[in-house]
């Protein structure tokens, strides 16, 4: 999955839209789904993965766990 396909799933398992996701955090309209052709600011894909309390690895697709396991 792309980083705006996972985030769609984690909207949609919080029951909210991506517009609702946008307006919580500030971002403008339709900022998430040009994702889809823009490379977004590591800044914004940090609130998201904050927000949803995920990894950034899991996130952008380079990770099947929604959170880093610690090592220690």
């Amino acid at each position: 999955m792309n980083t705006l396909e996972v985030i769609k799933q984690l909207a949609k398992e919080k029951n909210m839209s991506i517009y609702e996701l946008e307006e919580t955090l500030g971002f403008g309209r339709n900022t998430i789904y040009q994702w889809s052709h823009r490379i977004p600011s590591i800044e914004r894909v940090k609130k998201v993965a904050d927000y949803f309390g995920v990894s950034l690895d899991y996130l952008t697709g380079r990770a099947s766990e929604k959170n880093i396991k610690k090592l220690i």
